[in-house]
C-alpha cells in the first residue's frame, strides 16, 4: 500500500494555510469468514483510489529551519482499481482466491464473490506532521464515513474505511 500524488498550500493567514491535492492512495484489509459446511477463508483486499484532501493546517516556527503542523478536514475519493487474494480450505480440500473488486453502488444478487465495494468513499483526516529545510514527515488518520460493502446479506455489518499513514514529501517553494 502507498500513496502519491501532489499537494498545494494556500496562505490564508500569518500561520495558518489551506491544503489540498490529488492523490492516489492505497487502502486494505484483511477479511476472515468462517461460512457454513466448515468452508473457512482468509483474504486481503487492496484498494486503490483516486483521493482529494482538504484540510486547514496550523504552522508553530520551533526555530529557523523548523516547524511543526497539524491540521484537520475532509477528504472525497473514487475506487480506482481493487484485487481481493488470499486462501481458504472448504470440505474439499484448499483453494486460493484472486479477484478483481467490482465496484457498485448496490448488490441486489447478494454476492459474497466477487466483493464488490461502494466506488465512492468520503471522510475526516487529521495530518499533524513536522518540516525541516522542506523536508516534511507526516501521520494521517482518515476516518471514512461511507459504508464500504452495498447493503447486501453478504456484508451485513457496517465497515468503512480507516487509514493510518505516514508520508515522507518534498516541499516546492513557488513563488509568483
Amino acid at each position: 500500500m502507498g500513496q502519491i500524488g501532489i499537494v498545494t498550500d494556500v496562505h490564508v493567514a500569518s500561520s495558518w494555510l489551506l491544503r489540498s491535492g490529488v492523490m492516489i492512495n492505497g487502502k486494505g484489509t484483511w477479511l476472515t469468514k468462517a461460512s457454513v459446511f466448515s468452508d473457512t477463508g482468509s483474504r486481503f483486499i487492496e484498494v486503490y483510489y483516486l483521493d482529494v484532501p482538504l484540510t486547514i493546517v496550523h504552522q508553530w516556527k520551533m526555530g529557523k529551519d523548523w516547524q511543526i503542523f497539524a491540521g484537520a478536514g475532509v477528504y472525497a475519493a473514487r475506487a480506482l482499481r481493487g484485487i481481493e487474494k488470499g486462501e481458504g480450505r472448504s470440505w474439499s480440500g484448499p483453494y486460493g482466491i484472486y479477484n478483481l473488486v467490482e465496484f457498485r453502488r448496490d448488490n441486489p444478487e447478494n454476492l459474497g464473490l466477487p466483493t464488490i465495494i461502494n466506488p465512492f468513499d468520503y471522510g475526516v483526516i487529521l495530518t499533524p506532521g513536522g518540516e525541516h529545510r522542506g523536508i516534511q514527515l507526516i501521520l494521517t488518520y482518515g476516518q471514512g464515513l461511507q459504508q464500504l460493502f452495498p447493503t447486501s446479506l453478504v456484508f451485513d455489518d457496517k465497515f468503512t474505511t480507516r487509514v493510518v499513514s505516514i508520508s515522507a514529501a518534498y516541499l516546492f517553494k513557488i513563488t509568483r
